[in-house]
């Protein structure tokens, strides 16, 4: 809003989440430093608050995508991973109920 008619954005990415002041996609690094210094002052406000890095929220919505049963070839063309296997070393842990909760839907096929 206070670049006006400066304010540009790539075509088919006008909702990204985190735009460089241009409105492009921001650099990695650029993110980084946006991310500790947001951290940094909620730190400096007195609360307690871990580090993160910005990869902290693509893995989230990764492993929130395979908690809520989104098909693994989606989420890896969302992610722009190559490949599934790739997709799936990297997101697809076990998570603390997943087992119990996967067995549970054949329980009754035996």
């Amino acid at each position: 809003m206070l670049l006006g008619d400066e304010w540009k954005t790539k075509e088919g990415m006008e909702d990204l989440v985190f735009p460089s002041d241009s409105g492009y996609p921001m650099n990695r690094d650029r993110l980084k430093v946006q991310v500790n210094k947001i951290v940094d002052d909620i730190i400096a406000d007195g609360h307690d608050f871990p580090h993160i890095t910005p990869h902290y929220c693509r893995h989230s919505f990764a492993t929130r995508c395979i908690e809520n049963g989104m098909q693994p070839n989606v989420f890896e063309k969302i992610l722009g991973q190559s490949k599934l296997s790739q997709t799936m070393d990297l997101y697809a842990h076990v998570l603390p109920n997943t087992k119990e909760q996967e067995m549970q839907k054949i329980a009754n096929l035996f």
